[in-house]
């Protein structure tokens, strides 16, 4: 079986993180990719994510990654909250 990565992408309450999952048919090794900090923003008195840089750190863990040469087959986010 190939080689096939998987990235994971977390955001949580106070930082993200890219890690790329590889599974070659038997096992799997997790390697961090990029890891972010991701605090809020205040808007009209209330904190919200920053989405727009939450996307752009997601788009460096992706140039990084392919940079590396593991281009992911799928992509999952998941969130804190």
């Amino acid at each position: 079986m190939a080689l096939r990565n998987y990235l994971a992408i977390d955001c949580g309450a106070s930082s993200g993180r890219c890690l790329m999952g590889r599974f070659d048919g038997q096992s799997v090794q997790v390697l961090p990719i990029h890891s972010f900090p991701n605090g809020g923003i205040e808007h009209a008195g209330r904190l919200h994510w920053d989405e727009q840089a939450i996307w752009r750190e997601i788009i460096i863990g992706l140039s990084k990654s392919a940079a590396a040469g593991m281009h992911p087959r799928s992509v999952s986010v998941d969130t804190w909250g």
